[in-house]
């Protein structure tokens, strides 16, 4: 998609450019702006600026929107990563009993083992 846009872009500058060429190699170059005639070829020369200019504000605009689109994820993906830091930290508590009772058991285990290892002796 980035690739398809790109390329219509460029073949829109291309088109302007070569369109820009073909008016301003004309003799008699003829613009109406607001009903008034403009017979000059700085007329037509400004015509072709002020496309170029929008095509230059068309890519900036879009660049913008690309930077838009790539950040949103990752600011999602940070917001979810402290929602699930917060979560941990909610339910440690709540673990508390638990871990203690596994440190009993290790405690009572490691008591057991240095028992069988005295006596075997």
């Amino acid at each position: 998609m980035k690739f398809i846009t790109g390329s219509i872009f460029l073949v829109a500058g291309i088109l302007l450019i070569l369109t820009c060429i073909a008016v301003l190699s004309m003799n008699d170059g003829q613009l109406i702006i607001n009903g008034a005639d403009i017979h000059s070829t700085g007329g037509i020369a400004a015509a072709c600026a002020g496309g170029a200019i929008g095509l230059l504000a068309a890519l900036f605009v879009l660049g913008v929107t690309g930077l838009v689109l790539i950040g949103v994820p990752i600011g999602l993906t940070l917001v979810a990563i402290v929602i699930v830091g917060v979560v941990a930290l909610t339910i440690t508590p709540l673990l508390l009993p638990l871990l203690l009772i596994a440190m009993l058991v290790l405690v009572i285990k490691k008591c057991l083992h240095t028992s069988d290892a005295t006596q075997k002796s």
